[in-house]
């Protein structure tokens, strides 16, 4: 299994998705996820852009596993409670006047 499909599985249990999920997201037959993990087929890099929207992340994140700053700040930011977040968007917005 190449680096990219790893990245994908990892995603997935990251995320709590499924490969249904990412299948149905895609139009395609779960068969042809198989494929990939099989290595019978790679048509997963023609469809990257649109795995990587699937998972809300940066093509980068599937082709290298790491996440850019800009990504890692959000994710963080996205695990703080509602009210932290309303926060700090208030605090930026204060000194952005």
């Amino acid at each position: 299994m190449d680096l990219i499909l790893c990245n994908i599985h990892k995603e997935l249990n990251r995320q709590g998705k499924t490969q249904k999920d990412l299948c149905n997201f895609l139009g395609m037959a779960e068969s042809n996820f198989s494929l990939w993990n099989s290595g019978k087929n790679h048509s997963y890099k023609k469809k990257l852009p649109l795995i990587a929207d699937f998972f809300g992340i940066a093509q980068e994140q599937l082709l290298t596993g790491k996440a850019s700053e800009a990504e890692a700040f959000y994710l963080k930011f996205k695990s703080l409670s509602q009210d932290t977040q309303d926060t700090i968007l208030y605090i930026m917005e204060k000194e952005s006047k």
